[in-house]
């Protein structure tokens, strides 16, 4: 069988081990349905956390892994000697570009300050045009507070910057906004039946462009 036109899927996620059991089920549950679905792991290299339980899912499903890490974390991760393939490089912004460029898609686990850092690396890439590759936000339900979601904050301030004007509604298109590990397999699923994304033009989603319409000459002006 060969690989789904998804076939690289790069997961950002926490390396912390400190954290409810829910959040190390769900990368549990990527790992594993990325193996079965013939997909490749690309993920930050180490064998903690919510990353290294993502990866050993991924490989006992009988998946490929992809680590890339710098030198500095590479010792204080762990790095996971089990993956395929083994990326070490020496800086941060090395490491989000080849994270970047190998993925077909993007998949946005709950995670921290690092993980909120490379979602909005991508995000404004995406805005801005440097690449159209889907980016799936995991907003699974926050096991410390059931009535609420882990991104629900996050989700909050963007839709306050929208409100604020400065970020244009059309950014929220950007994104697959999804709830448990089933929802994100079939997104990835529906995602290898459609063509290539075009986004169009891009001054729908950039606050200091006018919106296309705006910007078409008015027949009937004087």
């Amino acid at each position: 069988m060969k690989p789904p036109p998804i076939s690289h899927v790069t997961v950002y996620c926490s390396s912390s081990n400190r954290l409810h059991p829910d959040y190390l089920e769900i990368a549990r549950a990527i790992g594993d349905g990325l193996a079965r679905s013939k997909r490749t792991l690309v993920y930050g290299g180490g064998k903690l956390g919510m990353m290294g339980v993502c990866a050993k899912a991924c490989r006992e499903a009988g998946g490929r892994v992809v680590g890339i890490i710098t030198c500095l974390l590479a010792e204080a991760e762990q790095m996971d000697p089990d993956n395929h393939e083994n990326v070490v490089v020496q800086t941060m912004s090395e490491r989000k570009q080849l994270l970047e460029e190998r993925a077909d898609a993007i998949l946005v686990l709950p995670g921290g300050i690092g993980t909120l850092e490379e979602f909005f690396a991508v995000f404004v890439g995406k805005l801005v045009g440097e690449h159209e590759k889907p980016i799936i936000l995991a907003n699974i339900r926050d096991p410390d507070d059931p009535s609420t979601r882990y991104f629900d904050p996050l989700l909050g301030m963007l839709d306050h910057v929208i409100t604020s004007r400065f970020a244009k509604p059309a950014a929220m298109e950007l994104l697959h906004i999804r709830e448990d590990s089933e929802q994100i397999m079939q997104t990835l699923a529906e995602l290898d039946r459609r063509p290539p994304a075009t986004l169009g033009d891009r001054r729908r989603f950039m606050p200091g462009l006018p919106d296309p319409e705006l910007s078409q000459p008015n027949p009937t002006a004087r």
